[in-house]
């Protein structure tokens, strides 16, 4: 990762890398390589496989939150456009707080739509696995329903047979 590139492609390609391999161990490779000093494209792709990376580890989100909420207040731009992209990538609602305070904020026009963007893409996630879990809630009820419908249904026919039994 540290060695040198057109735009810190390798760097970045090797920020995506560590993202996709959801190991815990990768948090701390992209967190010191988001420092203050890197090259601006790496620190910007670092903020953003943070996210990504802490989407798929829960328990770290909080910790990550707050280094990409840190980062927004970069002096350097990139560095604050892929700190919303990690926070974007994290999907938890505690991040939109952040993203507002950077789209009533920022000067740059990017980072504001971006930040917005953002707001939209999580709200959209959230609602849509409110729903998920809603339906799923559903599911269950109805497959409960059903086990006892047909344990009715068993004991029902033991009846007809056994009153049909005594008939012949």
């Amino acid at each position: 990762m540290d060695r040198l590139s057109q735009g810190d492609v390798i760097a970045r390609s090797a920020a995506a890398g560590i993202a996709a391999l959801r190991e815990e161990k990768g948090i701390s490779v992209l967190a010191e390589r988001t420092a203050y000093g890197r090259p601006e494209f790496q620190r910007a792709a670092m903020g953003a496989g943070l996210g990504k990376l802490g989407y798929y580890l829960e328990k770290r989100q909080d910790e990550l939150l707050d280094d990409l909420a840190a980062l927004t207040r970069d002096p350097n731009y990139r560095t604050k456009l892929g700190a919303v992209d990690g926070i974007v990538g994290l999907e938890n609602p505690k991040g939109i707080a952040q993203l507002e305070k950077v789209a009533d904020t920022s000067v740059l026009g990017a980072l504001r739509r971006n930040a917005r963007r953002g707001i939209a893409e999580i709200r959209t996630k959230h609602a849509e696995r409110a729903k998920r879990l809603e339906q799923q809630d559903e599911l269950d009820k109805l497959k409960d329903e059903t086990k006892e419908l047909k344990a009715r249904l068993t004991a029902l026919e033991a009846r007809v047979g056994a009153s049909s039994k005594r008939k012949v």
